[in-house]
């Protein structure tokens, strides 16, 4: 079957990655992918977003949906023709959307499975909660955040903040906005 083009805007993306045991990530990959592993440790994630406007590329924007979902993530490498590849291996994910839910896997990839998420969302604070079948999510906060340079490639990051790295993407503050973590408050909430 061939699926449709679809068009969205991330209008917020919030990636939470943490580290895992390699064994424990070896345990939910398939057959011939095995964990990346950084500093002796797999990395795993939750990616937190927003998506609107999502349509057919060919439907105007008002017709566009808005929901709230969540991929879980884990870095992995195989053996390709060249060498090693590295890539990022999804195992589950969740979405507010009924339409969502019911769409994935049949008219784009990736099933979804049916999710309530509690967002508050200021213009110095985000706070993202989510429960799903079978899983809750700890509720995340990030608070004083700032507009500052993309943190991939910070080694001091990881071992400052408990290996968690989080990336916050907003559309009404324009394209890059990222969370500055040296300033920012990130952990998890207790609301």
């Amino acid at each position: 079957m061939r699926q449709p083009r679809l068009s969205s805007v991330v209008e917020r993306r919030l990636l939470v990655n943490y580290r895992l045991a390699p064994e424990v990530a070896a345990r939910l990959l398939p057959d011939g992918l095995r964990p990346q592993l950084v500093r002796g440790y797999a990395v795993a994630g939750i990616c937190l977003l927003r998506l609107g406007d999502v349509r057919p590329s060919w439907a105007p924007k008002a017709v566009g949906l808005r929901s709230e979902n969540a991929a879980h993530r884990i870095a992995v490498e195989w053996d390709g023709p060249d060498g090693v590849e590295t890539g990022v291996y999804i195992p589950r994910r969740d979405t507010a959307s009924l339409l969502n839910t019911w769409a994935g896997g049949r008219l784009f990839p990736g099933e979804h499975g049916r999710a309530h998420f509690e967002v508050r969302e200021t213009p110095g604070e985000l706070h993202v909660a989510y429960a799903a079948r079978g899983m809750t999510c700890p509720p995340w906060s990030v608070r004083g955040w700032t507009r500052g340079p993309s943190l991939s490639g910070r080694s001091d990051l990881g071992a400052r903040h408990g290996f968690i790295v989080a990336r916050w993407l907003r559309r009404r503050e324009g394209p890059g906005q990222r969370v500055d973590i040296s300033r920012a408050d990130l952990s998890p909430s207790q609301t």
